[in-house]
């Protein structure tokens, strides 16, 4: 079931919040992912999308209320992040060189989602997605005995030879920023949306793909992204300890770097976006 299954909220909740949502897009204490969810003020009776106009607007109003609500929650970010270092055994830090964009693929009124942390609503990836990343980071350096062996290996596809997967040596805690965040409002403006839009039906022989003698309306699309230079602290914690333990840590170290600086995180990664940098001495402490 996707969140569009439901309604946000029943219609009796909706009017009764209605002046709160008016003064404020992030009530004081509330969780700004369950937010920016569920109570959007862009939701329509059945669901209809919003104009571009209204979503950038939208949005702009929650970067501003998302800002305004480090005061109140960053204490709790804080502490939550002292105690994982209880479970870590091992940790990196790494800042975005550019904009980083997680979820849009999730479903949203806006057309494009966002990933935020149900606990702390904060920006964050997964533990999966940064296992996922240090694995094909490692393939691709052709050590693949080496990430079999501290990742272990992958789940039989079908069509594959009979065998069970068996697990690694380690676990990937997710990563969140030390410090709280700063979003900005992105864009995507394509000039043929009816191409793109249609693009499962194109056929060859057909008119073709867009071409300079076309013209179309462009339709824009506005998205949360991760602004630069934010810090994200990544974490490990071994299931099983040896003697190699520390060269291990090393190589998930370069295989991270390597990851996140070629492949990077995320959504559109192709144009350049979800790449990290190892975090400056100068930068603040987490």
């Amino acid at each position: 079931m996707t969140p569009l299954d439901l309604p946000p909220l029943p219609a009796r909740c909706r009017t009764a919040l209605e002046p709160l949502f008016a003064r404020c897009t992030i009530p004081e204490g509330a969780n700004a992912g369950l937010v920016f969810q569920r109570y959007a003020k862009v939701w329509r009776e059945g669901f209809a999308a919003p104009s571009s106009q209204e979503a950038r607007e939208f949005l702009q109003s929650f970067v501003k209320a998302f800002a305004d609500v480090e005061r109140a929650t960053k204490p709790e970010l804080l502490s939550q992040i002292k105690r994982r270092k209880l479970l870590a055994h091992a940790r990196w830090d790494f800042t975005t060189v550019d904009r980083l964009a997680v979820g849009l693929g999730a479903e949203h009124p806006t057309q494009n989602g966002f990933t935020f942390d149900p606990i702390l609503g904060v920006p964050f990836l997964p533990g999966s997605t940064v296992r996922g990343l240090v694995r094909a980071t490692g393939k691709a350096m052709g050590q693949q005995a080496d990430v079999e062996r501290l990742l272990g290996t992958e789940p039989r596809t079908r069509g594959e030879s009979s065998g069970t997967s068996r697990p690694g040596r380690l676990g990937f805690l997710d990563a969140w920023p030390i410090h709280w965040p700063r979003l900005e409002v992105d864009i995507v403006n394509p000039h043929h949306p009816t191409y793109y839009r249609d693009l499962h039906q194109w056929r060859p022989g057909a008119e073709g793909p867009p071409n300079a003698t076309m013209v179309e309306d462009p339709k824009p699309a506005f998205f949360l992204a991760v602004a630069p230079n934010i810090t994200f602290r990544f974490a490990v914690r071994w299931h099983r300890r040896d003697q190699q333990r520390a060269e291990d840590e090393g190589r998930i170290e370069s295989w991270l770097k390597a990851g996140l600086d070629m492949l990077g995180a995320g959504a559109k990664t192709a144009a350049g976006y979800g790449r990290f940098k190892p975090r400056d001495r100068g930068d603040p402490p987490g």
